[in-house]
């Protein structure tokens, strides 16, 4: 631990950009926080701001860096040109991918945040993986000096690697933490594509019935997202996650298989395979809808461990951080939200594209759809099962 801090001193480096504001960024932060002049909440109103210069030359705007190392400890601090905080009159704002923007309430970094500005000391804004909310990206403030020697987070001060032992379990796990992040915001349109076309859990939602199709579907996500991925591992893994779909499959096909070999009727075939359904039926509990963020299921059927006996550590790992890119986990502390939840992201990768318009949801839908309908699942709510 020494070691490393040493040479996270020694090798500092850093990197941004000191650009100002974009006029788009300015227009943005100046309706939003001017918004509060015209609130009717519980939280006092402030004074209406005539103009962005007026906002501007009170306002103190605090750039916000993302941290990178390199093999050796080696320190980067990157300006994230889309992250801002906005400090004004003790309110303090957060302006994430320049659409959404938060309003801090009560917060310790509020008083760090004065602590510095009263010392006149200086301190950076940093984070180290993006998180997920509910409703898209969701910004923590951390502070920290230059050579990100401390981290303050929610009024607690911390040396760094205790920080990211403590946040993440160890340093390799923030750096796979980080990995996933660049590869979820470098993702292209074709990307992006592949994954609509081999997501189960859409067709599973749009074409329930078609059971098949759905298996098949996660089939293709599984080659699609790992290396060498045999015939053989398909087969298997199709065959034992359809019978704890439907168990009674085998024994109903092996029923009428010895019925029609005896010569019975068709009519007294079909009764008979009839009632034997809806015995499974009755005596069939519901399955339960499984919770748990790194195990897998279709129709609420846990196929975890059939992943894991089936396809090597590498392809399940692999298939765990394909999954993870496109469905990172939420992780705040929102009042109102349980946070253990996964996060779809795809519509914020077409937004950033430029595929869709921001925080249009029919735009989305119909780019789905249309996916959807090429690959024979034609999203009609009519044959969804109740």
């Amino acid at each position: 631990m020494i070691k490393r801090i040493i040479m996270l001193l020694v090798c500092f480096q850093i990197s941004y950009c000191t650009s100002a504001q974009t006029e788009i960024q300015k227009q943005m932060m100046f309706e939003r926080i001017n918004r509060d002049s015209r609130g009717s909440g519980i939280l006092p109103k402030i004074a209406p701001i005539a103009n962005k210069e007026e906002l501007f030359n009170k306002a103190q705007v605090l750039p916000i860096f993302k941290v990178e190392f390199d093999r050796n400890y080696k320190v980067k601090l990157i300006q994230n040109k889309e992250y801002f905080l906005i400090f004004y009159l003790g309110r303090l704002y957060a302006f994430i991918n320049n659409k959404d923007s938060r309003f801090f309430e009560n917060t310790p970094v509020i008083q760090d945040i004065l602590k510095f500005n009263e010392e006149k000391k200086e301190f950076f804004v940093v984070y180290f993986s993006d998180s997920f909310s509910t409703d898209g990206k969701y910004f923590n403030p951390l502070l920290s000096d230059k050579n990100v020697s401390f981290i303050i987070d929610k009024g607690y001060k911390s040396q760094t690697f205790e920080y990211l032992d403590l946040k993440y379990g160890s340093f390799n796990k923030y750096k796979e933490r980080y990995r996933l992040d660049s590869i979820r915001e470098n993702l292209n349109l074709e990307k992006i594509h592949d994954y609509f076309k081999n997501n189960y859990e859409s067709f599973e939602y749009n074409c329930p019935k078609d059971t098949s199709l759905v298996l098949k579907t996660l089939m293709n996500q599984i080659r699609l997202s790992t290396k060498n991925f045999t015939k053989n591992q398909e087969a298997e893994l199709f065959r034992r996650i359809k019978g704890k779909i439907n168990p009674f499959e085998l024994e109903i096909n092996q029923l009428k298989e010895t019925l029609t070999a005896a010569k019975i009727s068709d009519s007294i075939i079909l009764r008979i395979v009839s009632e034997a359904k809806n015995e499974n039926k009755i005596s069939t509990k519901p399955q339960s809808k499984v919770e748990g963020l790194y195990e897998y299921s279709i129709y609420n059927v846990n196929f975890t461990n059939e992943l894991l006996e089936i396809l090597t550590n590498e392809q399940f790992i692999d298939y765990k951080n394909y999954y993870d890119v496109f469905h990172p986990i939420v992780e705040t502390y929102n009042r109102y939200y349980n946070n253990k939840y996964r996060y779809g992201y795809s519509k914020d990768i077409l937004e950033r594209l430029g595929v869709l318009k921001s925080n249009n949801l029919s735009e989305f839908k119909d780019y789905e759809n249309k996916i959807l309908i090429d690959c024979g699942c034609p999203p009609d709510k009519t044959i969804r099962e109740n």
